[in-house]
């Protein structure tokens, strides 16, 4: 999504005749089983000289969640802030176009020094991701830096076949040429991230920018600012700074960075930001990647292991303390195993955070800097106590949510009229509901906003094609 691919054009014009024809078509023959290597120009940047990893003091193992700052983060890192970039993608063009992203040795340069930065800082990241969501460091492994490297090992191996020209058909117009589709970078990337999971989403687009060759500026959130303020130190420490920027800050920011013009949007968020980033790129006709919430289902049918379905839903609803978008926001069981599964989703909760999920080691909390959002987490709870069946428990001074399960029997009034299915929950609060049939529930998914994700527990090959088909 960040290459930009021209349209296939005649590059070699043959004589006419039976030689020439033949010709062509043994050209042909060698063009499509030879390999085409990448372009391997290099054009050094004045600051690759990386004289190593940062210096960093132990980190003990838990941070805690009462303090602003972590004593071992700065702070305010020393990224851009909007006063500083001034118009920062006509900068970043501008050092794009000397060429210094083309080639494959600097990209696999930058790719290798991104998956340093990750390896040599890993316990300093745990404790800022602890700091912000707190996150375990198992948790913080898992689902942030363990998928970092796993897609930078992607991008080294598959560097070559990505930039490789691919042969194309000729068509009438261009008959008797050689043509290739040719991958080039976009030029100027914009990365706005999230607060969910701050490190991974916006280290992850970042990662596709350098592999295609563009420069990018980051923007991390303000809702996690010890990721954010750790994240614009190690991106200055371990990569191009000609070619990477952070920019650090709020709303204010980002809507000046949208104001500018770039090759590239690319946003995690909600619908409305998201919304409002793809009218601001729409002024420049720029291409914009958003990755938005949803109201993502789970079915579990008659024909389900009700333990697995169980294990596998609170793990999904209630890692990051709920904060996931494709999180099962909700269950649609059906009526015959109703009550098998929700005994077994109570037994589950209890078995993966233990009797009190608030002393688990392995339970996060509501994100630390964003109060609007946990409070609205709270007032869910609140308005939906009549249907808790498991958890209730909030302490707003904590940030803490337990996983809670709603159970709404067969009553789809009540289900559907619950403040917890007005919309995307983003938070520790499950509500499950009986179902008479597949057919329904596919109705009920059918009639909201399409999901960003679905799960479908059963046994049947039919019940998952017409799950497939409709949903």
């Amino acid at each position: 999504c960040f290459l930009r691919l021209p349209p296939p054009t005649a590059t070699l014009c043959m004589p006419r005749g039976p030689l020439a024809a033949v010709s062509v078509l043994l050209l042909y023959i060698l063009t499509a089983t030879m390999a085409f290597s990448p372009p391997y120009t290099s054009f050094p940047s004045s600051s690759h000289n990386h004289p190593g990893p940062p210096t960093v003091p132990p980190i003990p193992q838990r941070a805690f969640l009462s303090q602003p700052h972590h004593p071992h983060f700065p702070a305010r890192a020393p990224g851009l802030t909007m006063k500083d970039g001034g118009d920062l993608s006509r900068t970043m063009r501008t050092n794009f176009e000397t060429g210094c992203t083309l080639g494959a040795r600097w990209r696999r340069s930058q790719l290798k020094a991104l998956k340093r930065m990750v390896t040599e800082n890993q316990e300093t990241i745990f404790a800022a991701l602890h700091q912000d969501l707190g996150k375990s460091a198992y948790e913080a492994e898992l689902t942030e830096t363990l998928l970092v490297v796993g897609e930078v090992n992607e991008a080294l191996s598959c560097l070559d076949e990505w930039m490789r020209p691919e042969l194309s058909t000729p068509t009438l117009s261009n008959a008797g040429g050689i043509n290739l589709v040719s991958p080039e970078p976009l030029g100027a990337v914009l990365i706005i991230a999230p607060w969910n999971y701050p490190f991974y989403l916006v280290l992850g687009p970042l990662i596709g920018a350098i592999a295609a060759g563009n420069v990018a500026v980051l923007k991390p959130s303000e809702y996690a600012p010890a990721t954010a303020d750790l994240v614009a130190a190690l991106v200055e420490k371990y990569l191009d700074r000609e070619c990477f920027s952070v920019v650090l800050g709020g709303a204010e920011e980002s809507k000046a960075l949208l104001a500018q013009r770039w090759d590239k949007v690319f946003y995690t968020g909600g619908p409305a930001v998201g919304r409002a980033v793809a009218r601001a790129a729409a002024e420049h006709l720029t291409p914009v990647s958003l990755e938005l919430g949803g109201k993502n289902p789970a079915v579990v049918d008659a024909s389900a292991d009700a333990s697995a379905a169980a294990k596998r839903i609170v793990w999904g609803a209630f890692l990051n303390a709920g904060q996931t978008c494709v999180r099962p926001d909700y269950v649609l069981c059906h009526s015959d195993v109703y009550d098998t599964v929700l005994s077994s989703i109570v037994k589950e909760i209890k078995k993966q955070y233990g009797q009190d999920p608030h002393a688990s080691p392995d339970y996060g909390r509501a994100v630390r800097a964003h109060p609007a959002h946990a409070e609205s987490v709270r007032s869910t709870v609140r308005a939906c106590s009549p249907y808790i069946v498991h958890g209730g428990d909030v302490r707003a001074s904590e940030n803490y949510v337990s996983p809670t399960v709603l159970g709404y029997g067969s009553d789809r009034g009540a289900f559907e009229a619950s403040p917890a299915m007005r919309g995307e929950n983003f938070g520790p609060v499950l509500p499950v509901v009986a179902v008479p049939s597949l057919d329904e529930a596919l109705d009920i998914i059918r009639a909201g906003e399409h999901p960003l994700a679905a799960y479908l527990f059963t046994g049947s090959w039919e019940s998952r094609r017409r799950f497939a088909s409709r949903v």
